[in-house]
């Protein structure tokens, strides 16, 4: 997905879900942390909502797309928003207490040297939240089968828990917990689903071919005309990583 080119969409249908930003602030407080990375902040959304509750931190946000770090930056004018990607971001050693991110993974091709270059600028004894999706919480999303090869090419591009464990390990990395969130479905109105598909508000949509797009677009519109819900699935795993002195640097 061309982050440049569909930087405004994408923040008219993003937001920082609440249950996700009460579990990274819950880990701020409960060491008292000071200094926070928002690995691939986006359009700032999460940046936003956590500086509202906690207005001494000191928050940085790294994305390598300009247009997004533009509207972050208007969002949020008195946080560092930085270029940066998983080879190369742009802070000191041992100098953030934090890292999380969110729904960013899945864009990381080598996730083996985003965690050498994240335990690279993460203090002792720090910690990194990643909030990503299970392959089991994608075989759970019941509107993706609408479209053919989504569900598929999701599985493909996200790499599951214990690939995302392991490879952390490698390095150090431990991880202490696994959270999930939101694992109740509720019935969403098929024509905001709609909406939502019509906009491409979803990445996955992007990936797949115009054929299968279209085609499934018409299948969700057929149904409107006999049901008013469908039921969505929108649970999410959070992955908690501390480090230890003997991580590798």
């Amino acid at each position: 997905m061309n982050y440049n080119k569909h930087a405004n969409t994408y923040d008219a249908f993003r937001f920082a879900r609440k249950s996700i930003v009460d579990s990274i602030v819950a880990k701020i407080k409960s060491s008292n942390y000071k200094t926070i990375l928002d690995f691939g902040c986006g359009t700032g959304n999460h940046i936003y909502e956590i500086a509202k509750r906690m207005r001494r931190l000191n928050l940085i946000g790294v994305e390598p797309s300009e247009s997004m770090r533009e509207i972050a930056r208007k969002k949020n004018p008195k946080v560092t928003i930085v270029k940066g990607n998983h080879l190369s971001v742009p802070l000191d050693e041992n100098s953030v207490d934090m890292i999380y991110m969110v729904d960013v993974i899945h864009h990381v091709d080598n996730i083996e040297k985003m965690f050498f270059e994240l335990n690279r600028v993460l203090k002792n004894q720090g910690n990194i939240l990643i909030i990503t999706v299970s392959h089991k919480q994608i075989q759970e999303k019941a509107w993706l089968s609408y479209f053919d090869g989504a569900k598929d090419i999701s599985l493909n591009i996200l790499p599951d828990i214990s690939e995302i464990v392991r490879t952390a390990k490698k390095i150090g990395l431990n991880c202490y917990e696994e959270i999930t969130i939101d694992e109740i479905p509720y019935n969403i109105s098929i024509n905001e689903l709609i909406s939502l598909v019509s906009n491409k508000a979803f990445s996955i949509l992007h990936k797949i071919s115009d054929k299968s797009y279209e085609k499934g677009l018409q299948k969700l519109k057929k149904d409107s005309l006999i049901k008013k819900h469908i039921l969505r699935h929108i649970a999410k795993t959070i992955l908690c990583f501390k480090k230890s002195a003997l991580s590798a640097v």
